[in-house]
C-alpha cells in the first residue's frame, strides 16, 4: 500500500472521507484482495479467504470439504499446524485461531507481527518448499494459499502423504471478502469464529469512521 506523505493537506468533510472510503472498498473488492483490512492498518489484519468452499460431511474428528472441486479430508481441531506461505495461507491460519508451530517467512508482510509466540520459522521458500523441515515439526495439518498449492502439485513437491492439507482459496474478482471468509469458515466447522471477526472488524471501522 502506497504511503501518504502531507503534512499540509487541508482537513477533508466527512462526506469527502466517506466518498474515498467507498471508492477504496469498492476497489479492493473488484480487485478479489484477501484483506480488506489490510489497506486499512489503523483497523488491523483482518484476514478475508476462500469463497467455493462447502462442507460435504463431518465427524467428531474429521471435516470434509471441497475446494475448487477437490475435496479434502482434514481434522476438526488440529494441534500442530504448519503454514507453508506467509500470505493467504498465514492470513487465514490466524483467522482461524490455529494452533500454528511454524510458518513460512516473509518479512515485509505485516501478517508476521501477528504470528503467535514460539512458531518457528519454517525451512525452505515458497519456490521450494522443504520437507524435512515441514516434518520435523511433526504437522497434523500443513495450510497453502490454492496457487501455492497447484504449483507444488504441478511440480511434484508437496503431497498429502505429509499431512493432510487445508488448501485456501482466496476467492475471485468480485468477490465479497466476508462471504468468502465465512464460506470456508462454515465448512471447516468454525462459523464462530468468522462471526467474531465480523463483530470485530465492524466495530473498530465504526469506530474509525467516527
Amino acid at each position: 500500500m502506497p504511503v501518504i506523505e502531507s503534512t499540509e493537506t487541508p482537513l477533508q468533510s466527512t462526506k469527502d472521507v466517506d466518498g474515498e472510503f467507498t471508492r477504496l472498498i469498492d476497489s479492493l473488492t473488484r480487485r478479489g484482495f484477501l484483506t480488506g483490512a489490510a489497506a486499512l492498518g489503523a483497523l488491523g489484519a483482518l484476514s478475508a479467504c476462500s469463497s467455493e468452499s462447502s462442507g460435504t460431511e463431518t465427524s467428531d474428528e474429521w471435516v470434509d470439504i471441497v475446494v475448487a472441486d477437490q475435496a479434502y479430508r482434514l481434522p476438526r481441531d488440529p494441534k500442530r499446524v504448519v503454514v507453508l506461505e506467509a500470505r493467504g495461507a498465514l492470513d487465514f491460519a490466524l483467522l482461524a485461531e490455529y494452533p500454528i508451530v511454524a510458518t513460512n517467512w516473509d518479512p515485509k508482510s505485516q501478517l508476521m507481527q501477528q504470528v503467535p509466540a514460539g512458531a518457528a520459522r519454517l525451512g525452505g521458500t515458497n519456490n521450494e518448499p522443504n520437507a524435512e523441515s515441514i516434518l520435523s515439526f511433526d504437522p497434523d495439518l500443513l495450510v497453502v494459499g490454492k496457487g501455492w498449492w497447484g504449483y507444488y502439485q504441478d511440480k511434484g513437491l508437496l503431497g498429502t502423504d505429509i499431512a493432510p492439507v487445508l488448501v485456501v482459496d482466496e476467492g475471485t474478482t468480485g468477490s465479497s471478502w466476508k462471504q468468502a471468509m465465512t464460506a470456508q469458515l462454515t465448512a471447516l466447522d468454525r462459523r464462530e469464529v468468522a462471526e467474531r471477526v465480523i463483530a470485530r472488524y465492524n466495530a473498530e471501522l465504526a469506530q474509525a469512521r467516527a
